[in-house]
């Protein structure tokens, strides 16, 4: 036999290759599918539940402040009925309120740099899956077609072929 051919009794071993190809086929789909799902998954945590969540205990944290910032300047310059001889717990929650502030200001910024960063990020890496979508979209009707063109011609072969002589008796 030569290179480049093959020995073939029978359509049904291209039939079972197109099935495995369109298994194939099926397979890289949904494997590109979960591949945007996750990605979107991802974007849509850090872009809206996770900016949402931080910008809304930003908007909580600085209403604390500002009660604590009323309380201290209270205990320490109000009037005679608010002013406290000691002043130290006031001016502790104070400092907490202005750390747990800062906290959610830099996690705030935290989620949008890491917004941007996964929208570059996700850009450079979705190329080859892109890629694989479009070479799938393009090739995989045109070898199906030409593997049904050949499992026809092989079928039409065996059809007309005269049946082969049984093998001789020996003498």
């Amino acid at each position: 036999m030569s290179q480049g051919s093959a020995r073939i009794d029978t359509p049904d071993v291209l039939k079972e290759f197109r099935n495995r190809f369109i298994a194939f086929d099926k397979s890289c789909r949904q494997a590109v599918y979960g591949i945007r799902a996750d990605v979107n998954r991802v974007i849509e945590w850090i872009r809206n539940d996770r900016m949402r969540y931080w910008k809304e205990e930003l908007k909580k944290r600085e209403e604390k402040l500002l009660q604590a910032r009323s309380a201290y300047i209270a205990a320490r310059f109000g009037g005679p009925h608010e002013r406290k001889p000691s002043y130290v717990e006031e001016e502790k929650a104070l400092r907490k309120a202005e750390q747990r502030k800062a906290e959610a200001e830099a996690k705030l910024e935290a989620a949008r740099r890491w917004s941007r960063l996964l929208d570059q990020e996700t850009e450079k890496l979705m190329g080859p899956v892109n890629a694989l979508t479009a070479m799938l979209d393009d090739n995989t009707p045109k070898a199906l077609a030409r593997l049904e063109t050949m499992i026809v011609s092989l079928e039409r072969y065996f059809s007309e072929r005269p049946a082969e002589p049984p093998p001789a008796m020996p003498t």
